[in-house]
């Protein structure tokens, strides 16, 4: 398998289409291409488009990215962090498109391979993959990814497409990712996927066989586990969104104010340089005064600030209590009056009263009356029912006890708002248009209201990013409360005994599948380890730290010195790790069996000079039916270059001194 020829076209430093006729000698006997250029001209680029070609946007993509990005981002560029895969020529010209197609020789015959982006903007973009084979006809999609699995899937990316500065860690292997990747590249990783597969068939005989209310207990609790899942999942690309609207907002405030500095600049850009540092000091000082203002204010805070206003409040709730009982007071008067002449006055009781019993009743209506009468004026137009009025009174009165109480509270607010006239009175020095002509002062003016609207959105966007933690932290807990009640249930039941021949099987064939998986990886990791070593002596000098590489049953790699002891990593010269990481791939390659082109970019940074020589003359030749290099002038001059020689068999320089239109130039391969 081989490839003929790579197409790019708009694609990162690529402008336009671009390119390389690969097509290797009718002959076979040369295998190598070398794709020449100075840093910055084209050289990652060509090997990310292989990437991106293969695997689309990965996390080892993403990951080489400073900060981090989005896949979006990625694609369409985030501020001045990343400009995108889209090339930023074209981009300025309006082109939002893009694309990377191989032309491969695979057991099938001729097949091409594209991945296209169309309609990029900062908000979406399309994302189409493309296969026409000989055989299996034209592909679009899943259907094309799945046959790009098939002929070299993602996990095995790494070991055939890298870059040598960054290939050290390979070095030392020892992480869960990097085993499993050399686990699936030596076929090891299929019978981990069975025993996967058996794992969840037993989980799913396991639940089928627990109590039905139990089941069905479980069942709601995995629904709503995954709702929650779900929400959080959409929560966080609300918040990406978010994040991704704030640093275009910023952006746009920095150009805003950039301007004003320039209009408005009569002050000196060191004075506008103090009086911004004055400002934001200041703001950092009310901040903290609103930090404790805030500590008093809950339902009452307004009260304790207004004294004036409670005093007068209480005025008005006396009188109103005044007038209720001078009117109760009137009307008392006139039933102490009346009601007594009433005993004296037909129609009588049957029988009569006696005149004691008139006088004692009539005695005591009186001074049952008198109880109710105080005396109040009636010309208040503020009423209140007198239950309510004697609550409001013993509530507010609690406020004009100590006029002093509440002192502290009207300190920091006087200060906020010292400090806020301060504010104001900078930003006026700073805002200060009235130098400027009209047409001027206009522009100003508008880019004052366009500053102020951006501060609105950038606070408004914070708002919301906030608002978003704060759900995604709910839901959070929420979700930890259900997956401890879901393992409560799977806990809480017992295995029924219709299911338990089932679940033993499985369980014989799951042991069965591990000592197999044990001798596979055993099988294989002798090979490697084999390998490995007569790499390694190949490539190396006699004199050299490392004597043996030794691997595990697991995969780890320790490097051995001539005694037999384990040398520590930190010990090995990046050089050397790069060395022994080459024959790692080199011996991976091998054992796997796997037969593709290989691609290394910076292919001899970090090594001396006879190493390099070994690598030139000894590895490279022998990597793989197809090598693609792509050294730094530097890395291949022309003594080095003649190493190669016999094996080459086209040779390219990239030229790009814009940065953005990277250019290939075929040189003249000499006759080896």
């Amino acid at each position: 398998m081989h490839i003929i020829s790579i197409t790019l076209k708009n694609i990162f430093s690529y402008y336009g289409e671009k390119i390389f006729d690969l097509s290797p000698p009718n002959n076979g006997k040369k295998n190598i291409v070398i794709i020449r250029g100075r840093n910055n001209q084209g050289k990652t680029s060509f090997l990310n488009s292989i990437k991106l070609l293969f695997g689309g946007v990965s996390e080892d993509l993403l990951q080489k990215v400073p900060r981090g990005i989005t896949t979006k981002q990625y694609i369409y560029g985030a501020s001045d962090r990343w400009w995108g895969i889209l090339n930023y020529r074209a981009k300025e010209k309006g082109v939002s498109n893009c694309s990377i197609s191989i032309k491969l020789y695979t057991e099938n015959g001729e097949a091409l391979i594209t991945r296209k982006w169309s309609n990029i903007t900062n908000t979406s973009f399309n994302e189409m993959v493309m296969v026409d084979d000989p055989i299996e006809g034209y592909l679009e999609n899943d259907q094309a990814q799945e046959y790009l699995n098939r002929i070299l899937p993602i996990e095995y990316l790494p070991f055939f497409f890298f870059d040598g500065e960054e290939v050290q860690h390979l070095a030392e292997a020892n992480t869960n990712q990097t085993i499993s990747k050399m686990e699936q590249l030596l076929n090891i990783r299929p019978v981990e996927n069975v025993l996967s597969a058996i794992k969840s068939v037993k989980g799913s005989w396991k639940s089928q066989s627990m109590d039905r209310h139990a089941v069905a207990d479980l069942e709601k609790a995995k629904n709503k586990k995954q709702e929650f899942i779900s929400e959080i999942a959409g929560l966080e690309q609300e918040k990406d969104d978010l994040e991704n609207d704030l640093a275009e907002e910023e952006e746009a405030l920095k150009r805003t104010e950039r301007m004003l500095d320039i209009i408005g600049g009569h002050t000196g850009v060191e004075n506008r340089a103090i009086l911004k540092t004055e400002v934001k000091h200041l703001e950092e000082t009310q901040d903290e005064l609103f930090a404790k203002i805030s500590d008093f204010f809950g339902g009452d805070a307004f009260l304790m600030l207004n004294p004036k206003l409670i005093e007068k409040s209480l005025k008005i709730i006396q009188k109103n209590i005044h007038n209720f009982n001078q009117q109760q007071l009137t009307l008392l008067g006139t039933l102490q009056n009346q009601l007594p002449i009433l005993l004296e006055q037909p129609p009588y009781s049957s029988p009569p009263l006696t005149t004691n019993q008139i006088a004692f009743y009539q005695q005591r209506i009186k001074k049952q009356i008198e109880v109710f009468q105080q005396p109040i004026n009636s010309e208040e137009t503020f009423n209140l029912d007198p239950s309510r009025a004697q609550k409001l009174y013993d509530t507010l009165i609690r406020y004009s006890d100590d006029p002093d109480a509440f002192s502290e509270l009207r300190k920091l607010v006087s200060k906020a708002r010292n400090i806020q006239i301060a504010i104001n009175q900078k930003n006026d020095l700073l805002d200060n248009a009235k130098h400027l002509a009209e047409e001027e002062k206009k522009h100003f003016q508008e880019l004052k209201e366009q500053e102020s609207i951006i501060k609105k959105t950038l606070f408004e966007i914070n708002d919301s990013i906030r608002d978003k933690d704060s759900q995604i932290t709910q839901i959070a807990s929420s979700l930890s409360e259900i997956t401890q009640n879901i393992n409560r249930l799977v806990d809480s039941v017992k295995v029924a005994e219709d299911y338990r021949g089932r679940y033993d099987l499985a369980t014989r064939t799951q042991n069965m599948l591990e000592s197999f998986k044990h001798d596979l990886k055993k099988e294989a990791r002798e090979q490697l380890e084999i390998e490995v070593n007569k790499n390694l002596s190949t490539i190396l000098d006699s004199n050299t730290l490392i004597n043996t590489v030794k691997i595990s049953d697991e995969f780890l790699i320790t490097y051995l010195d001539q005694r037999g002891n384990s040398i520590g990593m930190g010990t090995i010269s990046a050089g050397m790790k790069q060395i022994a990481a080459t024959s790692l791939l080199w011996a991976l390659k091998t054992v796997s069996n796997k037969e593709f082109p290989v691609i290394i970019d910076t292919p001899l940074a970090r090594i001396d000079a006879q190493h390099q020589a070994n690598l030139l003359e000894r590895y490279y030749p022998h990597a793989s039916k197809q090598v693609i290099i792509l050294p730094t002038d530097s890395e291949l001059d022309e003594s080095k270059s003649k190493k190669l020689q016999k094996h080459c068999y086209k040779t390219f320089e990239l030229k790009n001194p814009s940065g953005t239109n990277t250019e290939i130039v075929t040189l003249e391969v000499p006759n080896g």
